[in-house]
């Protein structure tokens, strides 16, 4: 499980390259949004038809709910939290076993009901506190959180080839080429 700011949630070279399903955004204790992706949630946010693209401005649009809601934070928006979850670090939370991503998403929104999130949401928002839930969830991702490095400085580590005494650089295009 990885917390990522959204500043750094941009830049696809703080992305880990594990097997994230699922991220929840959040600004500190409040909870704005459950999300899965089947193939790569980096993409998912900011490839092609992502939920955050930049115009011919450079500046960022967006035709949905969290990314709208981001868009019109910003620029303290750069500082929420992104956690990503792997499949099984959500049911170790969840206590489940599903392997369905709609199915975890829904239990993860149930449990921790974000306010963006509508559907699979049962929260009354005039009369419901979810604090305690929230504070589990917290404590969780605080005690279970892993080390993110930067994968450009992972990428650079694995570009020295070792050959006894010398060391030397491989061949590769600057990282600007590199399609991820």
């Amino acid at each position: 499980m990885y917390t990522l700011s959204f500043e750094k949630f941009i830049d696809p070279d703080y992305f880990p390259d594990d097997k994230i399903v699922l991220y929840v955004v959040r600004e500190k204790e409040n909870i704005y949004y459950v999300g899965i992706s089947k193939t790569n949630v980096w993409y998912r946010w900011f490839g092609a038809n992502g939920r955050m693209v930049k115009n011919v401005y450079d500046e960022w649009i967006s035709y949905d709910s969290i990314g709208s809601h981001i868009i019109q934070n910003m620029p303290k928006s750069y500082k929420w939290d992104i956690d990503l979850w792997t499949v099984e670090e959500s049911n170790q939370f969840l206590d489940s076993s599903s392997t369905n991503l709609k199915d975890i998403e829904s239990e993860m929104i149930s449990a921790i009901l974000p306010s963006i999130n509508f559907i699979g949401n049962s929260r009354d928002y005039r009369n419901e506190y979810n604090g305690h839930i929230v504070d589990k969830y917290l404590e969780y991702i605080k005690s279970h959180q892993e080390k993110i490095v930067k994968q450009s400085e992972i990428r650079a580590e694995a570009k020295k080839i070792d050959f006894g005494e010398s060391e030397f650089m491989a061949e590769f295009p600057p990282e600007d080429d590199i399609p991820f």
